[in-house]
Formats: C-alpha cells, structure tokens, sequence
C-alpha cells in the first residue's frame, strides 16, 4: 500500500500475521511443510492410499514412493484388488513384489 493510500483508508495499527506454508501445514497436524506437501500429493494420486496412510499402514514417504513409480502403484492397485476381494494368495504374491521393488528403490537411492 502506498502512503498516500494508507493515510487516506487509515493506517493499520500492526502488519497483518502472514500466513506461510509451513504454517499451514502445522494447523493442519504434519510436522514439516514436506510431509505436508507429499500428504496432499498422496490424495489427489490415489485415495484409497490415503486412506491407508492416515490409518498408520504406511508413511506418507512410503505412499509418495508408491505414487511417484508406477510399477509400485500397479503393485498396490492389484494389492488391494485382490486384498478386497478376499483372495489372500494373490494379496500375499502382489504384496511380497511391492515390498521388494520398494527395496531395490531404495538401494539405488
């Protein structure tokens, strides 16, 4: 605001609190803007991963990864295809492949 302009509508006493994204992130309960930010990714990627996430089965890095490959994502998809369709050796086989891909990521990082 310029100071002709600030005269004219009344200055304000104090300067308004600004509002940053890592504030933002802490009102809404993560501990860093990052965690934030890949919370948010994780949703508009895939929900029912979400959901899994705020329910403790991963971290929001690990769904982030999931997210991020999409040889990881399939592997989550079929996951819980076959997790929902109660045909658990299926589950078991796409959830051994998930956690070694995983892995190997890793490794490479």
């Amino acid at each position: 605001m310029s100071r002709a302009t600030g005269y004219r509508h009344g200055k304000p006493d104090e300067k308004p609190k600004r509002r940053s994204a890592a504030n933002r992130a802490r009102m809404m309960g993560a501990p860093s803007l990052r965690t934030h930010q890949r919370v948010e990714r994780v949703m508009a990627a895939d929900i029912q991963l979400a959901r899994l996430m705020t329910d403790g089965w991963c971290k929001p890095g690990q769904a982030d990864q999931i997210i991020a490959h999409p040889s990881l994502h399939r592997h989550f998809r079929r996951w819980l295809k076959a997790d929902e369709a109660g045909n658990s050796e299926v589950a078991e086989a796409e959830m051994r492949a998930l956690v070694t891909k995983m892995a190997a990521i890793k490794e490479r990082l």
